[in-house]
């Protein structure tokens, strides 16, 4: 991950692609008014998911 902040805005690049609760949790927990989660940074480290996922199975979780 890496973040940049310009005046309000705040941006966290990912190197993945985020289950959508995950990229929530980034812009609810931002301490600027402006907070973006922005994928596919840098780099590519696939699907993302969040601790919970792993238990309901999947595609995506199956090979994590």
């Amino acid at each position: 991950m890496q973040g940049i902040a310009l005046g309000h805005l705040a941006i966290v690049g990912i190197p993945g692609e985020l289950f959508s609760v995950m990229g929530r949790e980034i812009r609810e927990s931002g301490h600027f008014p402006v907070t973006m989660a922005v994928e596919h940074c840098n780099a590519f480290a696939g699907y993302i998911p969040h601790e919970e996922d792993f238990a309901r199975g999947g595609y995506e979780c199956c090979f994590a």
